[in-house]
This record gives C-alpha cells, structure tokens and sequence, in this order.
C-alpha cells in the first residue's frame, strides 16, 4: 500500500462510526472489546469483575496500568519533583497541579464570589458551599455531608473504628485531624496566634473563643494607637486619620 493510501484508511478509520456503546453511560466506542474494557470502569461495586487486584489491600483495577500507578502509593515511590521546592509526587499530575502553588495561577474561579483555585476539583468541592448540597448520606443515621471525607470520618462513630494513632501516648482517633490536633499536647506547638495581643493557641476553636471573650471579637489593631476594630475596612477608615 502507498503512503497515501494508508493515510486515507487510517483517516476513514478514526471518523468511521462508533457502532459499539456502553449501557451505563451512553459513551460510544468503534469496538466491542474496547466497550468490555470501558465496562469495567463503572464496577467500583463490583470488585470481582476487576481483574487486577491490588496484592497490599482491598482494590482492584480494570486496567493494569492503573494497578501500577496505585502501587506507588505501597512502595512510597514519588519519581516525580519539583525543580522549585524539591517536593516529590508518586503521580506526574499531581507535580503539574502542584506547580501553580509556585506561579500563583488560579485558572478556576467561583462564579458566586470570585475565590479562585488551582483545580478544577478543588473549585467544584468549594462550590457545595453556596448551593448548601450535602450529597453525602450517613446509610445508618438521618445525618448528611457536603464532602465524602466527613461522611467517612462520621461513619467511624459508628463503627467505633478509630486507625489513627499517637506514637507518643497510643491513644487513637477517628479522623487524622483530631490526631494532628492532639499531638500538639505532647509537641507544645501552638500554630494559632491572636492578632491583638500576641497570645497562641493550639486549636483554631479556641483562638476564636479568646477573641469573643477578651477583645469581644475584635480583631484588627491599628499600629499607631492600639485601638481595636472587628473588621479591616474600618481599621483602614480610622488609619485615614493620620494621612
């Protein structure tokens, strides 16, 4: 066959139709093995139609090259680093999205108030916050979340399953922030500190109650007087005063 001839099969081939569909989603593919390939994607359910089940845990894959990016996460191997930060990533897209911390890059803005993100991800999640959806149902309780990491740490109340544990004391917690949280007792760290009066704190919760009941939650100070404002944009009017 000529050069010319092959090219024109292969162009006949790529927008020939796509005869074969998947019955779950409607996507359309030109042959049927690729459509029992693609099947495969939608039996999270279904683990024993997964045929590349993962060695070290409970997962399996419907392809094998997804089995080999997961097993990164076992063997703890991040090939990939940041030429700015040293930082390395298992995965080459999380490399690429880690990037835009270092560019500043906020391609994904929320059209509701304006807060932009460096995913698209990261910008849908944030958008249950003004549409008050909490698509995430507790299936042993009337209780519902906006995101399936909160589901899954409150499902853990019901369970009494509690995987984290302090190295220091042995002492177990249900979600990794209460534990982060906890070590600071045995660490001394106090990351929380009050604007007004310097003091810190080793909880968020209770740097804010500080500030309700010592500066009755005022927490912006002028630099010249010491006096005290609850929100900026009336700090910067009385700061008028010495221009």
């Amino acid at each position: 066959l000529t050069n010319a001839h092959t090219h024109a099969c292969t162009q006949a081939l790529t927008h020939s139709e796509k005869r074969f569909s998947c019955s779950v989603c409607g996507r359309s593919f030109r042959q049927q093995q690729t459509v029992n390939s693609h099947m495969r994607t939608h039996t999270d359910t279904h683990r024993c139609e997964k045929a590349f089940p993962c060695l070290h845990c409970s997962k399996c894959f419907a392809k094998p090259s997804q089995l080999k990016t997961h097993l990164l996460v076992h063997s703890g191997e991040k090939p990939f680093s940041c030429d700015q930060c040293g930082r390395s990533f298992s995965l080459q897209q999380n490399l690429l999205r880690h990037k835009h911390v270092h560019s500043g890059q906020k391609l994904f803005v929320c059209s509701v108030c304006g807060k932009g993100f460096t995913r698209a991800v990261t910008l849908r999640t944030h958008q249950l916050i003004h549409s008050n959806q909490k698509p995430f149902s507790c299936d042993q309780c009337p209780k519902a979340f906006r995101y399936h990491c909160n589901l899954t740490n409150h499902q853990r109340t019901h369970s009494q399953e509690k995987p984290y544990e302090c190295t220091m004391c042995e002492k177990r917690f249900n979600n990794a922030n209460s534990l982060r949280v906890h070590v600071r007792v045995h660490t001394g760290e106090k990351p929380y500190n009050c604007e007004v009066c310097g003091r810190a704190f080793s909880q968020g919760s209770h740097l804010r109650t500080h500030r309700r009941h010592v500066h009755g939650g005022k927490r912006f100070i002028c630099d010249k007087c010491g006096k005290t404002y609850s929100d900026q944009r009336n700090l910067r009017l009385h700061k008028c005063r010495y221009t």
